[in-house]
């Protein structure tokens, strides 16, 4: 029979501290870098105003997801790994850019301090028409149901611009937009909204609808 010898008691307390040091200094290191992942990956806002009615209404307040279209710099490595790197421009957007009826934050390109809240409409190279209140993308009519609030402005012919965003209010009669502001540059995109948390009443996700383009 083989006996295997035992470390002393005091051995194996400091043993036992180490272990114990090592897991709090493992836990409180993780807390914080799930801190840091936390505050520059959401934020929250209170929507002043009513152009989003009846989607989103005025003293809501919202959670934005920050990390939603970020955008990150591959730098001299983008050449080495083409195969993340699909067109070669050196940057990568791990959870998509962008799209047609997202909800966005983004700072107001004519008076950067003011942040607005609206929806995606036109992408980027796309040509966006308003004839009598009814948006055309590209000469195709765009069928929003979700609209409750409709005007009958015109608002000339514009090309979307390279990583530009054409957005409008949901309430098309009071909503300072693309219209007036013109394309809004991906850069002052903020994040998307996400989740609403008051009034509870009105708790939930925050609809990111799709329009859809008429048939051609």
């Amino acid at each position: 029979m083989q006996i295997n010898p035992e470390s002393p008691p005091e051995v194996r307390e400091q043993q036992t501290l180490w272990h114990q040091l090592r897991s709090i200094v493992g836990t409180v290191a993780m807390v914080a870098v799930i801190l840091v992942l936390l505050s520059t990956s959401f934020r929250n806002f209170q929507v002043d105003g009513s152009s989003m009615h009846p989607n989103v209404q005025s003293g809501q307040y919202l959670v934005v997801n920050k990390a939603a279209y970020r955008d990150i710099s591959l730098g001299s490595w983008g050449g080495w790994i083409p195969f993340i790197d699909g067109d070669g421009d050196g940057h990568v957007v791990p959870f998509g850019e962008p799209r047609r009826g997202d909800v966005i934050v983004l700072r107001d390109p004519s008076q950067p301090e003011r942040n607005l809240i609206k929806r995606v409409i036109g992408l980027p190279g796309e040509t966006v028409e308003v004839r009598l209140g009814m948006v055309y993308i590209n000469d195709r009519r765009l069928d929003e149901d979700y609209l409750v609030y409709r005007d009958t402005r015109t608002v000339a012919r514009t090309t979307v611009p390279a990583r530009g965003y054409y957005v409008m209010g949901d309430e098309r009669i009071d909503s300072l937009d693309s219209r007036i502001i013109g394309p809004v540059p991906k850069e002052n995109i903020i994040g998307k909204a996400w989740v609403t948390y008051w009034p509870v009443g009105r708790l939930g996700i925050v609809q990111n609808l799709g329009p859809r383009l008429a048939a051609s």
